[in-house]
């Protein structure tokens, strides 16, 4: 089974939900945003989809920071 994930293709030996694609590649499901075939997947739904041949997953992670009060009077 053949899938795309974010941009890349990938072989898959059988199919699998979303929940053990994020584990098989080393995520964490709390920093990921998941998008199957341009539909948004809810995080509880994880474990209840299963990918199928020809599908397009981007997985989106969640990254922290932005300008603390330190940081805006350096800015200023």
């Amino acid at each position: 089974m053949k899938i795309t994930l974010n941009g890349k293709e990938k072989q898959m030996d059988s199919p699998c939900t979303i929940a053990e694609l994020i584990e098989s590649v080393r995520q964490k499901p709390q920093r990921i945003a998941v998008q199957l075939n341009t539909h948004i997947i809810k995080r509880d739904e994880y474990a209840n989809h299963t990918l199928q041949d020809g599908d397009v997953i981007e997985m989106l992670h969640f990254v922290g920071g932005g300008a603390t009060p330190s940081n805006r009077k350096a800015a200023s």
